[in-house]
């Protein structure tokens, strides 16, 4: 998507005059002047009476909503009820965009545009498919960490599988994706965020993304993260719990626990027996490393995806990059691992275990069981038998 022009008000976006993009960082957005004099706060009146905060008692410049001259700041403009900026809510049939079931645009403040995305999110998840921790705080970085220099909306999509959130604007600048895992507190919009965190909608202390990864603590199925140059998207999938998902596992990996990435300093022999094997697969607190290997996403470790091609996988605690790991998976789109598999199993007529899919598709144990989890978590295939009987069959 292009950058567009700014709008006509002064905190439309363009750089303000002492802001020249190529010698310094730009004037924020929100503490620019804007040239819209007939602002309303019905809706930001109505969240300080929500949060039991005296609304007499509110000053609009300690939120910065009028700059030293007194006009309004781009701030005030982003939560007044004239707010030119939207959120579309989509709901689509399948995994696919092909069938829209349900939509919305939720237009006026951004404090409108939270509560009812967030009320939009939760029809459609009445059964709990996604955690309410992760949906409430992909929403808020969305909205509240936008980039607002361009005139798009940002997009909720919710599909049978996953949710995306999707933003305009790529990283703050002189950010890398590794510093969102150490938990920095860098906002775009400061002065937004200030009147968020007074409602205590925002603790701005950089814990939104470590609370999405804790929420999905016991699901083999990670967020992604994909970062682009001019946006921003999180992907929700639906959990796939772990009291299911590697009971199929051999002896040999069930005792010493699975996979390279799952082991300390990436042995994968079971040197280490500090601790329970068991315990790989809760998925605790992780450190990060870089992969340009999108196949390692499927060996079981949390994953973020960094467009185009860098993908961050946080190994086990304590580990330390591979530069020459010991098994090189291929190379494969996730979606196209899937067809091919389902294309081997119809194809074989019988039922497959988990290792005929590894000899056949020359995968390693974790992308093996990734991918049958996966399928069957969409109904695609069906399992059959327990533990080292168990066989996979296209339903």
């Amino acid at each position: 998507m292009h950058k567009e022009k700014p709008h006509d008000d002064g905190a439309g976006g363009g750089h303000s005059p002492a802001a020249d993009e190529s010698t310094q960082t730009p004037t924020p957005y929100d503490y620019r002047p804007c040239d819209e004099e007939n602002l309303t706060f019905v809706y930001l009146q109505h969240a300080y009476a929500t949060a039991g905060l005296d609304w007499d008692a509110f000053d609009p410049a300690a939120f910065h909503l009028r700059d030293a001259h007194g006009a309004f700041t781009g701030a005030a403009l982003l939560l007044s009820d004239q707010n030119p900026f939207s959120v579309k809510c989509a709901v689509f049939e399948g995994d696919t965009k092909t069938k829209l079931t349900d939509r919305a645009e939720i237009h006026g403040s951004v404090l409108r545009q939270l509560n009812e995305a967030a009320l939009f999110l939760n029809q459609h998840n009445t059964d709990g498919q996604w955690p309410e921790t992760a949906l409430h705080e992909s929403l808020i970085n969305a909205v509240l960490h936008r980039d607002y220099e361009y005139s798009g909306p940002i997009l909720v999509n919710i599909f049978s599988n996953r949710v995306e959130i999707v933003s305009l604007g790529g990283l703050v600048r002189g950010l890398q994706i590794n510093d969102l895992l150490n938990g920095i507190c860098q906002p775009r919009n400061a002065w937004l965020v200030l009147t968020a965190t007074a409602l205590g909608i925002s603790e701005n202390y950089g814990t939104g993304i470590p609370r999405i990864m804790d929420s999905y603590a016991t699901s083999s199925a990670s967020p992604q993260l994909r970062v682009g140059p001019s946006s921003v998207a999180m992907i929700l999938p639906v959990p796939v719990l772990d009291d299911e998902s590697w009971d199929d596992m051999d002896d040999e990996h069930a005792v010493n626990g699975a996979n390279d990435a799952d082991t300390p300093h990436g042995s994968g022999n079971g040197a280490d027996k500090s601790e329970p094997a068991a315990k790989r697969y809760v998925f605790p607190e992780l450190r990060p490393y870089i992969t340009q290997d999108y196949a390692q996403a499927l060996v079981g470790a949390r994953v973020i995806g960094c467009a185009p091609l860098a993908t961050l996988v946080l190994g086990a605690p304590g580990a330390v990059p591979q530069q020459q790991p010991l098994e090189q998976p291929h190379t494969y789109d996730v979606q196209l691992l899937e067809q091919v598999t389902l294309h081997v199993m119809a194809d074989a007529g019988v039922a497959l275990s988990r290792k005929d899919i590894e000899n056949q598709l020359g995968l390693i144990h974790g992308q093996a069981s990734y991918l049958l989890r996966n399928l069957t978590a969409q109904g695609k295939i069906r399992r059959i038998g327990r533990a080292r009987a168990t066989r996979y069959c296209v339903n």
